[in-house]
């Protein structure tokens, strides 16, 4: 069977889908995951460190665990694990976000010893999560990549500045880890100033940044290619195009539509295959509304945000990869995926789309389009229900909080 001989593990039937899966982290990524595995009949587990997570909660779920936050403590939280395997031995270990996957991989080669990991192994994911190194690879295979500078300080980023003009992103080398501290995935800066201010904010941040080249293009113009590589060949592949980010411009998407984008296919295997990745992944472009071609932005080793919109179009990644990892096999996938099927993040497309309607200048059947037409929701789900629930009601007790904090 594959990987499950280097682990003592239970006797399931892999062909009734019993052997557990793990899924660390149980917040929007976590739980399209634990969907995903659960319609198929795999007993799930939510792993969680975050309250405010939603997943672990799901009626997918048959046991859930609060374990230590690896961003705080990676030692605790490998050994939380670890202790979880005197239950679910041989259970296999989904990671579903970067500060997970960062601790699993790293610790991966101990984790076999108790489960079936699902991450890539420690030199591919330092790799995928120090964006430099992505950049610098893209370049040498001829995959085209923004212009990216390393600045020591704010002196060397003006200089840099000279040469890729403004507007520019000052953005981080490890996304996860800013993200935590600032809330926002990269800084966008218009002029001198705007730099000046920004080294300011960041000066106590003690993570190397990039002052990168903007790639000018509507938020329609970024694109997903995700994929699963066996034995180094391209087995499964989707696309999709981002309608909506949030905040617009540089953020995360809110709204997402499969569609057939045969551009990103081509530079997608390639930067992959020269990783020598294998796996499920998502790669990610921009189209360069100057040039008309695409522009690679970073490559997320795990599964991914809108992973819903995939299984609704009928390609079940994680069922797919939970498959692969149990007995080296690929589902089949009958015809090509459905295409036009909407991916919506309710809760931040309808705060966005009334902050920012003014700066998008969209219509109002802009707005109405996705849900008015076939779609899938990260966390409303009538068919499983307490997600949303948890959500609401987390959001009920915070209110007063954020309302003080103003």
């Amino acid at each position: 069977m594959g990987l499950l001989s280097k682990v003592e593990c239970y006797r399931y039937s892999a062909e009734r889908n019993d052997i557990p899966a793990i899924v660390i982290g149980c917040h929007k990524i976590g739980l399209g995951t634990i969907r995903a595995l659960g319609i198929k009949g795999i007993p799930v587990i939510g792993v969680y460190y975050n309250a405010m997570d939603m997943g672990h909660v799901s009626k997918y779920i048959v046991d859930n665990l609060k374990v230590a936050n690896p961003m705080l403590d990676e030692e605790s939280f490998i050994q939380d694990l670890i202790n979880l395997s005197k239950k679910y031995k041989g259970a296999v270990l989904f990671s579903s976000d970067d500060a997970a996957l960062l601790s699993v991989s790293k610790n991966k080669r101990n984790l076999q010893d108790h489960f079936i990991v699902e991450a890539p192994d420690w030199d591919i994911t330092k790799k995928l999560i120090s964006k430099e190194f992505t950049y610098s690879l893209a370049s040498k295979i001829g995959v085209r990549a923004p212009k990216t500078y390393l600045p020591k300080d704010y002196n060397e980023a003006k200089e840099f500045s000279k040469e890729l003009k403004f507007p520019c992103l000052l953005k981080p080398t490890v996304s996860h880890l800013f993200y935590n501290s600032f809330k926002r995935k990269m800084l966008f800066i218009n002029n001198l100033d705007e730099l000046m201010d920004a080294f300011k904010k960041i000066e106590n941040y003690n993570q190397q940044m990039m002052l990168q080249e903007f790639i000018p293009g509507d938020d329609t113009h970024g694109v997903n290619y995700n994929s699963f590589i066996h034995n180094g060949n391209a087995a499964i592949e989707f696309t999709s195009e981002k309608v909506r980010l949030t905040p617009p411009g540089i953020g995360f998407p809110r709204v997402i539509v499969s569609k057939k984008i045969d551009g990103i296919i081509e530079p997608g295997r390639k930067i992959l295959n020269a990783l020598r990745y294998q796996g499920f992944s998502c790669t990610e472009f921009k189209k360069d509304c100057r040039t008309g071609n695409y522009v690679l932005m970073e490559i997320n080793g795990r599964q991914n945000f809108s992973a819903a919109l995939a299984v609704r179009c009928g390609l079940n990644f994680p069922y797919i990869t939970y498959r692969n990892l149990i007995d080296g096999s690929i589902p089949k996938v009958t015809g090509d995926f459905l295409k036009n099927i909407y991916w919506v993040d309710p809760g931040k497309d309808l705060t966005e789309s009334i902050r920012s309607y003014k700066k998008e200048e969209l219509h109002l059947i802009d707005y109405i389009k996705p849900y008015i037409n076939q779609n899938v929701f990260t966390i409303p789900d009538f068919k499983d229900i307490r997600p949303l629930l948890k959500r609401i009601l987390d959001g009920i007790i915070r209110f007063p909080k954020i309302i003080i904090n103003k």
